[in-house]
């Protein structure tokens, strides 16, 4: 008899030890959206972990927003990503590819040299002035998953540092930029 109640007390407090459940995301903190190939005119990212979507198109008088162009430069042609939330996070990032000859699904390098000028910057407002941190060396990347004559979309990632050596980490990137007709 004593057999069954132990094995009984074993069963009811098996069953009654609960995992301790993950904690649920704060519904007030944004969440990470879905990355789309639309021509959303959405760039989002993680900025040291914390969450940061840019939406819409900049206007003279709204700076805030998203951008794709391309641009020459000295006789060079480049592609750029530009997503500013200076009304909300007070930041900007540009992505810069100097190959405009795009393959999908390929991992284009922000690594600052002599030859190769692929780079990624990011600014925020610090008071007066703006600290800027840029890609040193081999430090992410930008791929693009839909490149055509209307959307522009992809991931990136990558780690910058300012003059102090301060660093940021931008993940889980992604953009789906409208292209100007």
């Amino acid at each position: 008899m004593r057999g069954v109640l132990l094995i009984a007390a074993l069963v009811v407090f098996a069953v009654g030890c609960k995992k301790p459940t993950e904690k649920p995301a704060n519904p007030t903190e944004p969440q990470m959206p879905t990355s789309t190939e639309t021509g959303a005119n959405t760039v989002a990212c993680r900025v040291n972990s914390e969450v940061h979507i840019y939406k819409g198109v900049p206007t003279y008088l709204n700076a805030d927003g998203v951008l794709f162009g391309l641009y020459p430069d000295r006789n060079e042609y480049f592609l750029q990503v530009t997503a500013g939330g200076i009304a909300e996070y007070k930041d900007n990032i540009w992505l810069l590819l100097y190959d405009t000859a795009v393959q999908l699904n390929t991992q284009y390098p922000f690594s600052v040299t002599e030859t190769d000028k692929n780079r990624a910057e990011y600014s925020v407002e610090a008071g007066s002035y703006s600290k800027i941190y840029k890609t040193k060396g081999s430090s992410g990347f930008i791929k693009f998953t839909r490149y055509d004559k209307t959307v522009a979309a992809g991931t990136f990632e990558f780690a910058a540092y300012n003059d102090q050596g301060e660093k940021i980490e931008i993940t889980e990137g992604f953009f789906d930029i409208s292209r100007p007709q």
